[in-house]
């Protein structure tokens, strides 16, 4: 489940063709950004209580090259409390920075989908 927080997912809806994208996190350390055939990328921002350790770095290389960018947080929320303190994590992660696609709060986790 994603909810979706920004980004115009209208236009998205009136493409002619499909497009292609990837998933981008601390698991692929070593992008080889000029080889990257992308019409966007949605980067890890974070997850639980920490930051991604290459969200900036990922950021950083897909801007430069003029890739479309969005971002997630994979959240672990099983309390009020906590999603609140994550849903401040992940805006203070995008804060300053510019997203030409959406940004979700992904919540797959078991304990997380029952809170919900």
């Amino acid at each position: 489940m994603a909810v979706i927080i920004g980004g115009d997912i209208m236009a998205l809806q009136k493409l002619d063709k499909p497009l292609k994208g990837y998933d981008i996190s601390y698991c692929q350390p070593k992008v080889n950004w000029d080889k990257v055939k992308a019409d966007f990328v949605i980067i890890k921002a974070g997850e639980g209580t920490f930051k991604d350790k290459y969200f900036e770095s990922h950021y950083e290389n897909a801007k430069k090259r003029g890739i479309p960018v969005g971002a997630y947080f994979y959240s672990h929320a099983t309390t009020v409390d906590v999603a609140r303190q994550e849903a401040a994590r992940f805006a203070a992660l995008l804060k300053g920075k510019q997203f030409e696609m959406p940004v979700f709060l992904d919540i797959e986790a078991k304990e997380t989908i029952h809170f919900i």
